[in-house]
């Protein structure tokens, strides 16, 4: 199960005079959701999709609050992602959690795995984790950095 949760979320949308007509709802969610694609902030994280509008208020002819439940997805320490290895180096891998958030995890924190150069590949007893491997990892240390976090974080087994 991937940790991500649903957010009341309030943004101004200003709309082109064009746009006042009587699709006006479908108008501001257009806008709402240009101005929140690939949208990531400290408070909520990545804002992965729009599920409904709550509210519309005009504040003048062309600009609008509007308030909205969001699907995010925000990296904490101690949350528990499900990712895919996207990436294996000797020092650690890289899980990709629903392509939008890399997550570092350390070979130091791969306690009982060994890395095998020659197939690029860590295992233990009967198990292998290499490229497009699904995995479960928590959070163990979150950085936001330029409207990005880096996530840095451990398996779960």
């Amino acid at each position: 199960m991937t940790s991500n949760t649903c957010v009341e979320i309030k943004k101004r949308i200003f709309l082109p005079p064009k746009c006042l007509d009587s699709n006006i709802l479908k108008h501001v969610l257009k806008y709402l959701k240009l101005k929140t694609k690939n949208e990531c902030t400290k408070e909520y994280g990545y804002i992965l999709f729009i599920k409904n509008i709550i509210s519309i208020e005009s504040i003048e002819s062309t600009i609008f609050n509007v308030v909205f439940n969001a699907k995010t997805l925000k990296p904490e320490v101690g949350k528990i992602f499900d990712g895919v290895v996207c990436k294996v180096y000797k020092d650690g891998l890289f899980i990709d959690i629903m392509n939008t958030q890399k997550m570092l995890i350390p070979s130091s924190l791969m306690v009982d795995y060994i890395y095998n150069e020659e197939d690029n590949l860590y295992y233990k007893e009967n198990k292998k984790i290499c490229k497009d491997t699904k995995v479960k990892a928590i959070v163990t240390a979150v950085q936001y950095n330029k409207q990005k976090f880096s996530c840095f974080g451990e398996l779960k087994e």
